[in-house]
């Protein structure tokens, strides 16, 4: 069983994380349907985007995992799309959230 994803977030941002993680579940319907359409320039937009907001909140398995789909985008790898669509999916509903001062 893989450990649950914690992301470190201070306390000052406890106000933002709801709609911080809705907006990471709306991501995640855009890499479907991008990734449906085959368009894989839209995956890389998502991925950078992930990769910049998600650290600025201390989600860092995210912001990994949003360099990782803009890399695997640009490189046309669909089975790396496919998993890290899938792991995001993972990160959204499994990550605990840990507020520091």
């Amino acid at each position: 069983m893989e450990q649950r994803p914690v992301a470190h977030v201070y306390e000052a941002f406890r106000d933002y994380m709801p709609k911080f993680m809705a907006n990471r579940t709306r991501d995640h319907a855009a890499l479907l349907a991008a990734l449906e359409a085959g368009d894989l320039a839209r995956i890389a937009a998502i991925g950078h985007s992930l990769a910049g907001n998600c650290g600025t909140y201390g989600f860092h398995l995210m912001t990994q995992l949003g360099r990782d789909l803009e890399a695997a985008a640009e490189a046309g790898d669909r089975p790396a799309l496919v998993a890290h669509i899938a792991e995001l999916a993972r990160q959204i509903d499994q990550t605990e959230i840990v507020y520091q001062a």
